[in-house]
């Protein structure tokens, strides 16, 4: 069943030059480390890329200034602009934003009224290390002794791919009335019949999406377990990244979702680009001799 959203146009994001000279890590353990954060930081989210207070509707403070909700009820897909990053605290921060203002009393986490949240914080995409998570919110059915709102993170190359794409979050309700999968290009995202697709595994169906679209769409995606709402099934990204906690893919059954796939031709924009490839190399310097949690007892003899 597709059907096409549409977008207001975006400014081009611009990636970052190629080279850039590195800085020595400065020794002794946690004062480099806060050194590195806050250059990290300070480059991508400089006050001056970030225009005035308010709803974002372009790329500014490494946010990509738009959000996908998708109302499966409807099937209808709206572009809403990302609210102002000064009033949450991350996708953490704007998950929970969004099931405490949207998500009622009672609502239980098969329920249609539940929200799914797909978001990504200003560092993803942009090559520092460890940053790329994708942070999914959700009233989790794992929850003792009742179903509670819960977030979990996941690796690989989803979180990116739709930073890449234009997008800080995707925001579920609803329930389809048949088996779909949401497919995201850019500016065009659509909802597509996944009847063929219902009842096989998440890394198969992972491989009839490359298949049918490209090898470079990368997918989230639920299998038997979460079509039929167990309780601990997980959304499964890639070979070896997973929501694996909580029962997200459970979530994820219930909407009658199986997969969400997403291709981003764009870029991540830095505001000082030169100081944030010498930060990632100085961070990645850190992590190699091991000063990255000087607190953190070490192998040696007792």
């Amino acid at each position: 069943m597709p059907v096409s959203g549409g977008s207001p146009s975006s400014t081009p994001l611009s990636t970052s030059p190629s080279s850039a000279t590195s800085v020595p890590a400065e020794p002794g353990g946690q004062s480099a480390w806060s050194s590195v954060r806050s250059l990290a930081w300070h480059s991508v989210m400089n006050r001056s890329t970030m225009g005035k207070e308010g709803p974002m509707s372009e790329p500014r403070g490494g946010y990509a200034g738009r959000t996908l909700r998708v109302d499966l009820d409807r099937a209808s897909l709206t572009i809403e602009p990302t609210p102002d990053p000064d009033t949450w605290l991350g996708p953490r921060g704007w998950n929970a934003l969004v099931g405490w203002s949207e998500v009622g009393p009672g609502v239980g986490p098969f329920d249609p009224g539940n929200r799914i949240i797909f978001s990504v914080g200003p560092l993803v995409g942009t090559g520092a290390p460890t940053a790329s998570r994708t942070v999914v919110s959700t009233i989790a059915p794992r929850g003792y002794p009742t179903p509670m709102w819960a977030t979990a993170t996941m690796g690989g190359y989803f979180g990116a791919e739709l930073k890449f794409a234009g997008y800080d979050s995707i925001i579920v309700q609803g329930r389809a009335d048949s088996p779909c999968y949401l497919l995201i290009e850019d500016d065009h995202v659509s909802l597509e019949d996944a009847g063929e697709l219902w009842g096989i595994g998440a890394l198969r169906t992972q491989q009839a999406l490359k298949t049918r679209h490209s090898r470079d769409h990368q997918i989230a995606a639920v299998g038997p377990a979460g079509e039929n709402r167990v309780r601990f099934a997980a959304i499964i990204h890639r070979l070896n990244n997973a929501i694996g906690n909580g029962g997200f893919g459970g979530v994820m059954g219930a909407k009658n979702l199986k997969a969400i796939a997403v291709r981003g031709t764009g870029g991540v924009r830095i505001a000082e680009p030169k100081t944030f490839l010498d930060t990632v190399r100085a961070v990645t310097d850190l992590i190699a001799r091991g000063l990255l949690a000087p607190g953190q007892p070490r192998p040696g003899p007792v």
